[in-house]
């Protein structure tokens, strides 16, 4: 009975209270911040602006990169594949390519790009097998 009476205080009857709500943890709800346009002088910026430039080769949201040969793969106006690359090869792009199919593409084709990735064993049906002909002919 003491606990109830005790829990009935805490909340005060579900009486309506015009005070915030005590706050244990605050998690950063109410800290400085900038707001567009607007003067940012105290955080020592020399031109005082608080809207920061973008960092040079920033691709806006709902922007696109460039159509050409080296961003679609593609030569300009067609459908068609360029015959020749855009770049020139090296050891360090075949590793970022490696490192890329590995994050992004390995899950669902798996490592021989067969088909049989971790998605496969887990229900995902009609992964493409990459060495499928349809598919070496694109």
């Amino acid at each position: 009975a003491i606990l109830y009476v005790a829990g009935f205080r805490h909340d005060h009857g579900g009486a309506i209270s015009r005070k915030p709500p005590i706050e244990l943890i605050p998690d950063m709800d109410r800290q400085p911040k900038l707001r567009p346009q607007a003067d940012a002088a105290f955080l020592g910026w020399s031109d005082g602006r608080s809207s920061r430039k973008p960092v040079d080769g920033t691709v806006a949201r709902g922007s696109h990169y460039e159509e050409n040969e080296f961003t679609t793969g593609r030569l300009p106006g067609t459908t068609n594949f360029v015959e020749v690359l855009p770049v020139q090869l090296s050891e360090t792009m075949l590793q970022r390519g490696r490192q890329q199919f590995g994050i992004y593409c390995v899950p669902c084709h798996g490592q021989l790009g067969d088909g049989k990735g971790v998605t496969t064993r887990l229900g995902m049906a009609a992964v493409a097998n990459l060495h499928d002909a349809r598919i070496v002919t694109m």
